[in-house]
């Protein structure tokens, strides 16, 4: 068993060292891409934000930065990644992309990256999106 366990943790960090630098270079490129629909003075969300996800880059243009997910250990990694660089403008909340706690039009940016493909109703989660969207918002999925 204890060996099993040894190679399945090799197997892991080699399977990780292999796509962590993929994904930094995701996040500059996708970044890049959302300058254009990055407002001062707006809220933003990120749903699905996963440890970190986009909360650092959108913390720099939004007055306020959402980052939800429904798995409390991630939000707990997003707290510490918020408090080492001082992303004092960023909220974490505990919430199901299927059934979003928020009234309706108060979004002028909605993120969500790598997550549509894990939801068991995706249908659900795009009619929440829309929901809370302001009208001439930008949605990135």
């Amino acid at each position: 068993m204890r060996i099993k366990t040894l190679v399945l943790k090799a197997f892991y960090r080699f399977f990780t060292s292999l796509f962590t630098p993929i994904y930094k270079i995701e996040r500059k490129v996708y970044t890049m891409c959302l300058k254009e629909y990055l407002h001062k003075g707006r809220i933003a969300v990120d749903v699905g934000c996963d440890g970190k996800g986009l909360l650092k880059e959108l913390s720099c243009t939004y007055d306020l930065v959402l980052g939800i997910d429904i798995d409390e250990s991630s939000l707990r990694e997003a707290k510490k990644f918020a408090e080492k660089y001082h992303l004092d403008n960023v909220m974490l909340i505990v919430a199901d992309a299927h059934n979003l706690p928020f009234k309706e039009n108060i979004f002028g940016l909605i993120t969500c990256t790598h997550v549509l493909e894990h939801l068991t109703f995706p249908e659900a989660s795009l009619s929440e999106f829309i929901r809370v969207l302001k009208p001439r918002g930008f949605a990135s999925l």
